[in-house]
C-alpha cells in the first residue's frame, strides 16, 4: 500500500471544509461554550454553598462549646482543671443555686446563632431542629433567670429554673457532640 501524497490530502480536506455549514458549526460551538460555562458556574456555586454551611457549623460549634463550658463549670473559671471541664453540681441551698445559675445565664451567648439565623436553612434538618431547640432553651433559661432576679421566685419557679439548667447541660453536650462529630467527617 502506498501512502497518499500531501496534495491529495490537502484537496480532500479543502473539499471537506467547503461542505461544512459554518453557520451551524459556529452555533454548535457557541452552545457548547455556553453549556460548559453554566456547568462550571453551577459547580462553583455548589462548592461555595458547601463551604458556607461548613463555616456556619464551625461558628455555631464554637458558640455551643463556649456555652457548654459555661453551664458545666457554673461560670467559674476555677472549675477548669488543666483545660478540662468539670461539671460542677448546683449547691443544695436554693439562694446559692440561684446565684450560680444567674452567673451561668450571664455567660450564655446566642450572638452567632442570631447572626446566622437567615442562613440556617442551608443546614441539614437535624441540625436546624437541634439548634432551634437549644437556643430556645437558652432563651427560656435567661428569661427565667431575669424573672427570678427581679421578682424573686417561689419554690416551683426555683425547681423549674434548676430543671431548665440540667436540660440545658444535656442539650449543650448533645449538640456539641453532634457538631464535633459532623465537623470531623
Amino acid at each position: 500500500m502506498t501512502w497518499p501524497k500531501f496534495a491529495d490530502i490537502k484537496i480532500f480536506f479543502m473539499g471537506l471544509l467547503r461542505k461544512i455549514n459554518w453557520e451551524a458549526f459556529s452555533v454548535i460551538v457557541a452552545l457548547g461554550i455556553f453549556l460548559w460555562g453554566n456547568h462550571s458556574a453551577s459547580v462553583d456555586k455548589e462548592q461555595n454553598a458547601i463551604d458556607e454551611v461548613q463555616k456556619i457549623k464551625i461558628m455555631l460549634h464554637s458558640e455551643v462549646e463556649y456555652n457548654l463550658q459555661a453551664v458545666e463549670t457554673g461560670g467559674y473559671e476555677q472549675s477548669l482543671v488543666e483545660g478540662l471541664e468539670v461539671c460542677v453540681p448546683l449547691p443544695d441551698n436554693d439562694s446559692e443555686a440561684i446565684e450560680r445559675l444567674d452567673v451561668v445565664a450571664g455567660y450564655l451567648h446566642d450572638d452567632i446563632y442570631k447572626a446566622t439565623l437567615p442562613k440556617l436553612q442551608n443546614l441539614p434538618p437535624e441540625y436546624v431542629d437541634k439548634l432551634v431547640r437549644y437556643y430556645n432553651a437558652i432563651g427560656r433559661f435567661k428569661d427565667l433567670s431575669a424573672v427570678i432576679k427581679t421578682n424573686g421566685g417561689n419554690q416551683s419557679k426555683i425547681n423549674l429554673f434548676k430543671s431548665e439548667y440540667y436540660a440545658l447541660v444535656t442539650q449543650s453536650a448533645a449538640l456539641e457532640e453532634l457538631l464535633r462529630a459532623k465537623e470531623a467527617s
